[in-house]
């Protein structure tokens, strides 16, 4: 239930952001992240402007992708004087072989909306074993995983 409440609460700010004149904007309205396994991670900088005439205290979200947070920024609640823009490095540390793709929104209190920032990159993992499943998923991915582990096999039967 809590999901729902707050997936409903980010599409209002959205649609307040979409209706009202933003004080806060960012120089990217996309990041793509390079390929990385779940061993690994990668960084990208976004930088956040305020261009109104009164300093905004901000808080960064990202959302969530199957119960894990493959986006995340140690940055995350800070304030931005007038006229002033701040750097905010984004990490992607996926755990899944999927093509992760979320969104990253900075809120504000300005009265002016929120701002989206469309966050992409291609979760692998680290063993080879594991790329006939690469971005499956449901039934799909059932059926790979089901031939993955019942090859190579050599049958005993019973007299072993």
């Amino acid at each position: 239930m809590n999901s729902i409440k707050t997936q409903l609460t980010l599409a209002m700010l959205l649609m307040m952001s979409i209706l009202s004149d933003a004080q806060i904007s960012v120089n990217h309205s996309s990041l793509q992240f390079q390929p990385t396994h779940e061993l690994g991670k990668d960084s990208l900088n976004l930088t956040i402007s305020n261009q109104g005439s009164q300093a905004v205290n901000c808080r960064i979200i990202t959302l969530g992708i199957y119960g894990h947070h493959p986006y995340w920024t140690p940055d995350s609640v800070f304030s931005l004087a007038a006229g002033s823009q701040r750097v905010v490095k984004v990490y992607f540390n996926p755990i899944h072989n999927i093509q992760n793709n979320s969104e990253l929104i900075v809120l504000n209190n300005s009265g002016f909306g929120a701002v989206k920032v469309d966050l992409q990159g291609q979760g692998l993992y680290s063993r080879a074993y594991y790329d006939t499943i690469t971005n499956l998923e449901g039934e799909a991915l059932r059926e790979a995983l089901s031939w993955r582990t019942g090859t190579p096999y050599t049958q005993l039967g019973y007299s072993g």
